[in-house]
């Protein structure tokens, strides 16, 4: 078996900081500018583009998993990787309901009213990869070649998204419990739900598996060859999405997040995006291992601009003390301002990390311990 987890596709880390980088912005300027400075030609445009960079960053995070998970001789993902995997999944699962913790004291939760109860359980992109990165973990853990995992991939992808319009329908919130109930569907105010959102990892997994067949350097003309059949599909989808008058269809085509169409349209969007990306960008400019380094730590930049924008269940941030009161040249500034921030913090983690693994992990310990510790006083 020929092992290419050690190729780096640059093109992948590209992308990866390129949606962090519009989530940080996209969040900083919608939560602090006023709305009707945003209700204007580009702005306006901006927003909707908006929708596809969650699953650019899904997908992008599927493809560099084929990659990052090594497999042994007999074609079995290492056991630390899997391990590692799992635990980094909880995490995020855990930070994700933490940073909307309704109470500074795990004591005060018990007088928390069900309506507040209702909105923690909501399940937001945190949750989401992290119920995605156990998906696809499983996957890897069941699979032992790339590619039967590719193939695995592709059927439990299509699978999800196959069944997402049912889910709509059905009033899982009578059978299941709700924090398990928020995870199937838009019906009960989730923003991500696995239905369909984890299935854009899945099949990032099963487009990376592709490519991984692929000698890298034979890369930029498949790109080529795929940018026209990508958009095609794209324009189709995308007929259907926004100009389908089929009433008893709407369940499956339409603007409905639930839809059929609306995900395919969005899938072969981005992937339209990497397309052309790969075929046009050099596989190799010098700057490249900078930006894939800044990339490497994606989610702790995305939890890092969480912290300092919106606060959490201790300290309010600017988002909730002062929602919608910026102009926006200052939603813009401050917006630069929070990245900039993100990413010089995540390159002094990168140092230390690199200079003193004990003193990362004694900090990162230490961390761990101070939130226990305040969610354990009176």
């Amino acid at each position: 078996m020929v092992q290419r987890s050690q190729q780096r596709l640059y093109l992948f880390d590209l992308l990866r900081l390129f949606a962090i980088v519009e989530m940080i912005f996209g969040h900083t300027v919608t939560s602090m500018v006023a709305p009707h400075q945003l209700a204007a030609f580009p702005w306006t445009l901006w927003q909707e583009f908006r929708g596809f960079t969650a699953p650019l960053f899904l997908m992008v995070s599927g493809v560099v998993q084929v990659y990052a998970n090594k497999r042994d001789a007999h074609g079995k993902v290492l056991p630390a990787i899997l391990w590692r995997r799992f635990r980094w999944a909880v995490a995020l699962i855990l930070i994700g309901y933490l940073l909307v913790l309704p109470a500074r004291s795990l004591h005060h939760l018990p007088y928390v009213s069900a309506s507040v109860w209702q909105s923690f359980w909501k399940v937001n992109i945190l949750q989401l990869i992290g119920v995605a990165l156990i998906l696809n973990t499983l996957i890897f853990a069941a699979t032992a070649s790339v590619r039967q995992y590719r193939r695995w991939a592709f059927i439990a992808g299509s699978a999800i998204v196959g069944v997402t319009p049912i889910m709509a329908i059905l009033p899982v919130h009578q059978w299941l419990p709700m924090p398990i109930a928020q995870y199937c569907s838009f019906a009960y105010g989730s923003f991500f739900p696995v239905f369909p959102y984890a299935a854009y990892m899945l099949l990032g997994g099963w487009f990376g598996a592709w490519l991984w067949s692929v000698p890298q350097h034979h890369h930029p003309q498949y790109y080529r060859r795929m940018v026209v059949p990508l958009f095609a599909i794209c324009a189709v989808a995308g007929i259907a999405t926004f100009h389908s008058s089929i009433t008893w269809l709407t369940p499956w085509l339409g603007s409905h997040p639930n839809s059929w169409s609306l995900f395919l349209f969005r899938f072969t969007s981005v992937l339209g995006l990497v397309a052309v990306s790969g075929w046009l960008l050099p596989q190799k400019l010098r700057w490249y291992p900078q930006a894939s380094r800044l990339s490497s730590k994606a989610f702790f930049q995305y939890i890092f601009h969480l912290i300092l924008l919106y606060g959490t269940a201790w300290w309010d941030g600017p988002a909730r003390r002062f929602p919608h009161s910026l102009s926006l040249e200052q939603g813009v500034a401050m917006a630069a301002g929070i990245i900039a921030l993100c990413f010089a913090t995540s390159w002094g983690i990168t140092y230390v990390q690199h200079r003193s693994l004990s003193l990362y992990r004694l900090a990162r310990s230490s961390i761990a311990a101070i939130v226990v510790l305040l969610l354990l006083l009176p």
